[in-house]
């Protein structure tokens, strides 16, 4: 798995309610069952947008299942491209270290690795 390194500035994160994540993809669905290892960013866009667009676009990343050789190369599933009310939009999953600040050193190992779900504007991909 790819593992994205970040600055060290810190992070603002919503904690995800587990029953958003029922039909989730990979590792961050199944890590969910703790409800300390993942968690959910919207993009400035995306919350200026309103709750019900938020909503909107969990429930588009949930039901994603467009992944192809060519946008999912290493069968992660960890990013995707959609589109809502004419606006397109991205979400991807970054790995981070358990203080939420760094890269994941191991983003396959749950005791060393925290999920970040992240849905923005697919420019600001």
């Amino acid at each position: 798995m790819s593992s994205d390194h970040h600055d060290n500035e810190p992070h603002a994160f919503k904690a995800i309610a587990p029953e958003l994540l029922k039909s989730f993809h990979t590792q961050f669905a199944e890590n969910q069952r703790t409800k300390e290892q993942s968690f959910l960013q919207f993009a400035g866009f995306i919350v200026a947008m309103g709750v019900p667009f938020e909503v909107a676009a969990l429930e588009s990343v949930k039901a994603y299942n467009a992944f192809t050789s060519a946008t999912d190369p290493y069968g992660e599933h960890d990013f995707g491209i959609f589109e809502i009310d004419e606006e397109l939009l991205a979400w991807k999953i970054d790995y981070y270290d358990l203080s939420l600040r760094f890269g994941s050193q191991d983003p396959a190992d749950p005791s060393q690795t925290k999920r970040v779900l992240t849905i923005m504007l697919e420019e600001e991909s």
